[in-house]
Parts: structure tokens; C-alpha cells; sequence
């Protein structure tokens, strides 16, 4: 576990944890289609911002991100409507 993470809860933790993915979702779906480009790209800066951060606490949690961010984005999507309006409200 991420030191700084000691004080959340399970939940708290998978939500920072998830927010990367769920953020890529949302900006590659803005334009109804999700664009695979866009999710592409989501995961170069994940995997980008691990070197970035070197020996900090965001390097640790960004390699937590790039360990499950492809996994996470294919179950969100698989889980969301097609439909921009519906996708939304959720």
C-alpha cells in the first residue's frame, strides 16, 4: 500500500485509483463515440507521469494507476451505456 494512503478507506483508495481512467472515459466519450485514441493516450500519460514523478509520493501512485489503468477503462466501458446522454447521468 501507498504510505500516504495509510488513513483512507478502501473505497477512497480505489476511487484515486480509478479517477484516471474514469477521467480518460469521460474526455474520450465527449464527442458521443469513446475514440480509442483518446484511451490511447490516457495511457501514455498515466504511464508517462510514473518517470515524471520520480521518488515522490504521485510516482507511487501513479504506478499504481499503470498497474490496472488498460483493465480498468476496458471494465468501465464495458459497464457503461453506448449512448452519450445516458453515459452521462451516470
Amino acid at each position: 500500500m501507498i504510505p500516504e494512503f495509510k488513513n483512507l478507506s478502501q473505497q477512497e483508495v480505489n476511487t484515486i485509483i480509478d479517477a484516471p481512467a474514469l477521467v480518460t472515459i469521460l474526455i474520450a466519450g465527449a464527442e458521443g463515440k469513446i475514440d480509442e485514441k483518446e484511451i490511447d493516450w490516457g495511457s501514455y500519460v498515466v504511464h508517462f507521469r510514473v518517470s515524471e514523478y520520480e521518488s515522490s509520493s504521485m510516482m507511487r501512485v501513479y504506478k499504481e494507476v499503470d498497474k490496472v489503468f488498460n483493465d480498468s477503462v476496458k471494465q468501465f466501458i464495458e459497464g457503461l451505456p453506448q449512448d452519450t446522454d445516458q453515459r452521462s447521468i451516470v
